[in-house]
């Protein structure tokens, strides 16, 4: 699990039945798009998620958005 912005971070990651589920957020007050990579983007389906797990919108080629101070959850599952 690697990313390519150093303003953010990984708060927590949690295994709730078949999924990973992964908190991240932005600490440096700046907008900025980040890189997930690893092999385990290419083989799993990651969705953005709610904190109470409604699904917001599928995460394209790894790529993650966050506005300032941002949280963002995202859950990570197996391609089926």
């Amino acid at each position: 699990l690697s990313w390519d912005r150093g303003n953010i971070a990984l708060s927590s990651a949690e295994r709730i039945g078949n999924e990973l589920i992964l908190r991240f957020y932005e600490y440096c007050g700046k907008r900025c798009e980040n890189h997930l990579s690893g092999d385990w983007v290419k083989n799993h389906e990651i969705h953005e998620i709610t904190p109470v797990g409604e699904v917001v919108s599928p995460v394209e080629n790894g790529i993650v958005s966050f506005a300032p101070f941002e949280i963002k959850t995202l859950a990570v599952t197996l391609k089926k």
